[in-house]
């Protein structure tokens, strides 16, 4: 399991800001260890957000992310609120 942290909600397909969010759905973008395909550390944008269970999320690529913190920018944009577990 990819283990993300600092990590935030966006839209997929590189996070653009102008795509509707019912066409879009969510992905995360984060900082990842574990990643079958990139070095630990490296800055992830994951593909669309299929499932959550907890401090689990399950993309459409198929794999699973255990979060890690949110990002600070992430926490102040949502006011503080722990939206997770």
């Amino acid at each position: 399991m990819i283990h993300l942290e600092s990590w935030a909600t966006c839209r997929p397909k590189f996070c653009d800001p102008y795509a509707a969010p019912e066409i879009a759905g969510l992905s995360l973008r984060g900082t990842a260890t574990g990643h079958p395909r990139k070095p630990d550390g490296s800055r992830v944008i994951t593909s669309r957000i299929v499932e959550v269970r907890g401090r689990v999320v399950k993309t459409e690529s198929g794999n699973y992310y255990r979060l890690g913190e949110p990002s600070e920018a992430f926490l102040a944009f949502v006011g503080g609120e722990r939206l997770i577990g």
